[in-house]
């Protein structure tokens, strides 16, 4: 009975932050909604991972819990609420469990593949709510080298494929701001052809479409600044 029950709340709990989380993001409104569901979710994942002989696949879910939150809270394009400083602070939860996980099963790609994403998502609140670009250069470069690996491995990876390219589309942005343009523009001309090759990823629902519009966004700012304002507002149209 006591199994049974693990196991219904913890269905229960994947639920509402998987499922119900996700079908909700598409309904313009709802942020404080998936704000509550995401916290919930959190608290019964962590008595459930505190629950003695629990599996390890369930600190994992405490995590991918904490980086949704900290998506709710502070990533551009997830209907943030703008709490960056408790945005931040779920997402070193996160990695924080990512890493203690990965050190009992360094092997465990599945893991690796998770705590790429929580770095990256890191970068971007970075990035975006208080411009601390060391530490987003840093953590970019971090998730990279993740990713890297779990591609050596995994060459068929269609996730950690789409986060690669993601993660390269952001490391554009920030040539721009160092007013590299031409080498942006050549970059950016490379990642918006391979978008089309590109799957979307379960847990963040139309994510490839939005880093798409990103690329072309960021072209538009390219050429903006290297003074062609016809090419500017293609691209801008284009997003």
């Amino acid at each position: 009975q006591a199994d049974r029950r693990f196991d219904e709340a913890r269905e229960m709990a994947r639920f509402m932050l998987l499922d119900l989380h996700d079908q909700l993001r598409r309904i313009p409104g709802t942020s404080a909604t998936r704000l509550q569901l995401a916290e919930r979710s959190e608290h019964y994942l962590q008595q459930l991972a505190a629950t003695p002989g629990a599996p390890m696949d369930v600190t994992r879910e405490v995590a991918v819990a904490y980086r949704k939150l900290g998506a709710v809270l502070g990533v551009p394009g997830e209907g943030t609420v703008g709490r960056t400083a408790e945005a931040l602070a779920a997402l070193r939860n996160s990695e924080r469990l990512l890493e203690g996980l990965l050190r009992t099963a360094p092997q465990d790609d599945g893991v690796v593949l998770e705590l790429a994403r929580t770095r990256l998502i890191a970068a971007r609140v970075h990035y975006v709510a208080d411009s601390a670009m060391d530490e987003c250069a840093r953590l970019t470069a971090s998730g990279l080298a993740l990713l890297d690996g779990v591609l050596r491995r995994q060459p068929d990876n269609a996730i950690a494929r789409l986060w690669q390219w993601s993660a390269r589309v952001y490391q554009a942005e920030g040539a721009v701001q160092e007013r590299r343009f031409a080498e942006a523009q050549a970059q950016l001309a490379q990642l918006a052809a391979a978008a089309p090759a590109m799957r979307d990823d379960p847990q963040f629902p139309d994510y490839r479409l939005r880093v798409e519009a990103d690329v072309q966004r960021i072209m538009g700012d390219a050429y903006y600044y290297a003074d062609r304002p016809a090419d500017s507002l293609a691209a801008y149209q284009r997003a």
